[in-house]
């Protein structure tokens, strides 16, 4: 099993994709995940996970998301230093 997440600067999920077979399996997952922050909200994801995904993929997602999870922790993008800008980061207008 296999997920890509884009994030913005703040670490929000702009957009995820999966390796699930059904078109409504990857939609439902990206749904639990897009506008959702891999730096502050991992324990409302998987518990959302738990409760609302009971396809049989449910563990495989749970063991790729981690994996993205630990990617978040060891990125130098912005949303590394949890969730702050980091230093030096100018946002464009518009942004927060």
């Amino acid at each position: 099993m296999g997920i890509v997440v884009e994030l913005d600067e703040r670490g929000v999920v702009t957009a995820c994709s999966s390796t699930l077979l059904m078109d409504l399996a990857r939609d439902f997952f990206a749904r639990l995940l897009v506008g959702r922050s891999l730096v502050t909200e991992r324990a409302e994801i998987e518990s959302d996970i738990h409760t609302f995904y009971l396809g049989h993929s449910q563990a495989a997602l749970l063991f790729a998301l981690h994996q993205v999870f630990e990617a978040v922790d060891v990125s130098t993008a912005p949303f590394a230093a949890g969730g702050r800008p980091a230093e030096g980061f100018a946002p464009t207008a518009g942004e927060a």
